[in-house]
């Protein structure tokens, strides 16, 4: 199975949880999980899905994930975050399940220091985001193949006085 042959299960059956994402013959094992997600490592892949609890608070945070992503692409203001983005490989509207490239969150040392230089850096990087509101942590950081530091949940970056939809 191939990340495209995962994806147009996903965007095609419309899976809504780890049941019916199994009865689709992916092959997944569990990564973690937090308030409104459970993330899932797709076997022989360089996948992970994020499938949101039965809750429409849940979908919504994956939703706004979208958007926070898609804003910093397309707006000129946000191009110094770019390189901190995470691939997306794809996103079901009506499910609300991303689709993402899998990235290490091994703690370590070096991985820790780097983080919270990052969650500090990054209100000089762009004042406009609130840093108490953007989620940013250790937990939230990982390293691509080549060393490059993403963010792996911005589910809840929001700027000063708006959404990101601006």
């Amino acid at each position: 199975m191939t990340i495209e042959d995962v994806s147009k299960l996903v965007m095609e059956k419309n899976p809504r949880n780890l049941k019916d994402i199994k009865a689709l013959g992916i092959k997944v094992r569990p990564l973690g999980s937090g308030a409104y997600r459970y993330v899932y490592k797709v076997s022989r892949l360089p996948l992970v899905l994020k499938i949101p609890i039965d809750h429409p608070s849940s979908r919504k945070h994956s939703e706004e994930e979208i958007k926070v992503i898609n804003s910093i692409k397309r707006l000129k203001k946000y191009r110094k975050l770019r390189k901190y983005l995470p691939t997306i490989y794809f996103y079901n509207p009506t499910t609300r399940i991303i689709g993402m490239e899998y990235y290490d969150t091994k703690s370590n040392p070096t991985k820790n220091a780097i983080a919270d230089l990052l969650c500090e850096f990054i209100g000089e990087l762009c004042p406009e985001l609130e840093s108490v509101s953007i989620d940013l942590h250790r937990s939230n950081i990982a390293f691509d193949s080549a060393g490059q530091i993403k963010i792996i949940d911005l589910g809840y970056f929001t700027e000063r006085g708006r959404g990101w939809c601006s």
